[in-house]
């Protein structure tokens, strides 16, 4: 009962700390694709809702929209729901990856470590959480991690329908089935049990074919595989230290601060393997892309703190108790001192929501009528400008948030914008100006 207290509190003050680290964010506003997610995605009737599962604009991932549709039904554009959102996915991906750390055979105490570990994470978790378009990966790790505990309690069904959720959610999980089958090798179980996630992985893809979704040949560049040895070698290089790195510190100071190296028995190095296996699969698809994210190490992470926490499970074991204890403290006050180093990372986050919030804003303070082109002229000296807030969904921002009555338009238009595409036909003119951070409102002009 004393350790269960313990526990708790431990959990409580990991969870505190967390807090601390990201809700502070939840005032901005939407940036780039959180437009079109949330345009795209609102619900107007059955038959918005069956689209939203058989038509897809670019990529096919229903249940990211079908989170966007439902929270736009209830709160309308009020970004602070949306983050809300994005927070409690974070803290159910970290139950998830306690309960899933618990089943394969971890200590309460290594699953409380392997969900922190994951949880605090230097990469990727930041831009889960303060990006609301970073819910695709947390929507598809929740899902990932609630099949797999299905799994592994011979719930065949259930994990094949949380795989298909899963799948509908992000593409990098596809690996699932796999997974799932390379550990009934490892339990040497009957490979059958993974059957259903294979089924659904078939249905998933059937789907998508005629869901109009971009595939391997037709999308753009930068999703397109790559085969470069180079780029492929310099991928796994930055992959393995945006999932591994903090993982294997931690592994690392308990072996110091324990005095010993870690012992594994049979147990531990089935997890480790099952660990490993989650991992690289988890990287099966995003390796091989041109482009390069931070959100690609969310799912396959899970993996290599599993893995830890069984090496770290194999030192503390026969170790001296007092140590073990100290250690534990320790690794439970490290996140709070570490709390500047959590905010000053979401900084490239916030102050775009933020340049968002106060373009709105000032759009709106002066009352702008049909028919009105707004023109943004932007700073291209910092990094907080117009291009990054809004690129290329300008249409869905000023869908969005101003029912096309207003049209929005970019001085220099961003790269991925034709300058042929600025809005014709508006009777009003109006300019606002970012200097020094500031949006400053520039004279109304007639467009004649």
């Amino acid at each position: 009962m004393r350790l269960d207290r313990r526990l708790a509190g431990a959990a409580a003050a990991l969870i505190a700390a967390w807090l601390l680290a990201y809700a502070p964010t939840i005032a901005g506003g939407f940036i780039k694709d959180d437009f079109g997610w949330i345009y795209h995605s609102r619900l107007s009737g059955w038959s918005s809702l069956l689209a939203i599962f058989s038509e897809a604009e670019v990529f096919y991932r229903p249940m990211v929209q079908l989170s966007f549709g439902v929270t736009e039904a209830l709160f309308g554009n009020n970004p602070i729901p949306y983050a809300l959102t994005n927070l409690l996915l974070g803290l159910a991906c970290a139950a998830s990856i306690f309960s899933l750390s618990r089943v394969v055979g971890l200590a309460p105490w290594a699953a409380l470590a392997a969900a922190a570990i994951w949880a605090f994470n230097f990469h990727g978790i930041n831009m889960a959480i303060v990006w609301l378009s970073g819910r695709t990966s947390l929507l598809g790790t929740l899902f990932s991690t609630l099949a797999a505990i299905a799994f592994l309690r011979n719930r065949a069904a259930a994990a094949g329908v949380l795989a298909f959720a899963a799948f509908l959610s992000k593409e990098e999980v596809l690996a699932l089935p796999m997974i799932f089958t390379l550990w009934t090798l490892i339990d040497r179980a009957d490979w059958k049990r993974s059957l259903g996630a294979w089924i659904a992985l078939a249905i998933y893809l059937v789907i998508r074919q005629y869901s109009g979704a971009v595939g391997i040949s037709n999308a753009p560049p930068y999703y397109q595989f790559t085969f470069d040895p180079v780029h492929v070698a310099t991928n796994v290089l930055e992959y393995a230290d945006r999932s591994m790195t903090l993982a294997a510190l931690f592994a690392i100071a308990t072996a110091i601060g324990l005095g010993r190296l870690p012992r594994p028995d049979s147990a531990d190095r089935r997890i480790v393997l099952m660990g490993a296996v989650w991992l690289i699969g988890g990287f099966a698809v995003t390796v091989w892309l041109p482009v390069r994210s931070s959100l690609y190490v969310v799912f396959p992470s899970v993996g290599a703190v599993i893995a830890t926490g069984a090496v770290m499970s194999s030192m503390v074991r026969d170790a001296n108790t007092r140590r073990a204890w100290r250690l534990a403290v320790a690794a439970v006050v490290l996140p709070f001192l570490l709390l500047p180093i959590y905010w000053s990372r979401n900084v490239r986050w916030t102050e775009l929501r933020d340049l968002s919030n106060l373009t709105i804003e000032a759009i709106r303070a002066d009352q702008p009528e049909g028919r009105t082109l707004v023109v943004l002229e932007d700073d291209l000296s910092t990094r907080a400008n117009f291009s990054h807030v809004f690129g290329a969904l300008l249409p869905e921002a000023s869908a969005l948030l101003f029912g096309n009555q207003v049209s929005l338009w970019i001085e220099p238009p961003p790269p991925e914008i034709d300058a042929a595409a600025k809005p014709t036909g508006a009777a009003r003119i109006i300019t606002f100006r970012l200097i020094d951070g500031r949006v400053e409102a520039g004279p109304a002009r007639s467009a004649n």
